[in-house]
């Protein structure tokens, strides 16, 4: 007789090595040297609960961020407003309303560059669904703080 427990385990396990696992990642490229004078940081509407995720990160660290509802939509009334940077959201949701992926720009509001872009992608293992896979997704906030992790190390307050 089988123990129950130790097939359930190396069902586990073998889901794991076939389906592979990933954690969640994210990359950004920046075409500025340096630290990016963030000053005061809009939030573009229609970025959805993880732009706005993003942006309550961002006030917890000290960053001074405007309200997403609250934003001009055009560039010259944003930088009208006396906001420097704009935060440009674009997010895609998974099978399981988790954030799947998402793109994230920051644009200089006195030139209309993008001056830094990041990627974001939620982890993965096995089978979407499986165990494997609920344990290697990340949550709205989860993504949020991994989002803002990579974005500190270039702005500057």
């Amino acid at each position: 007789m089988t123990n129950p427990r130790l097939f359930t385990g190396l069902c586990f396990l073998l889901s794991l090595m076939l389906g592979g696992c990933e954690s969640a990642t994210v990359s950004m490229s920046s075409r500025m040297d340096g630290q990016i004078p963030a000053g005061k940081i809009g939030l573009a509407p229609g970025g959805g609960v993880l732009s706005d995720a993003i942006g309550v990160e961002l006030f917890q660290r000290g960053f001074d961020t405007m309200d997403s509802t609250q934003s001009p939509t055009n560039i010259a009334a944003v930088k009208a407003e006396g906001i420097d940077t704009l935060l440009i959201v674009k997010a895609v949701g998974g099978y399981d309303s988790l954030p799947e992926a998402a793109t994230i720009r920051i644009v200089q509001t006195s030139t209309g560059k993008t001056i830094a872009a990041i990627n974001w992608q939620n982890g993965h293992g096995g089978m979407a669904g499986s165990i494997a896979d609920r344990s290697m997704r990340e949550g709205l906030v989860e993504a949020a703080k991994q989002i803002v992790d990579k974005l500190s190390l270039k702005l500057s307050k």
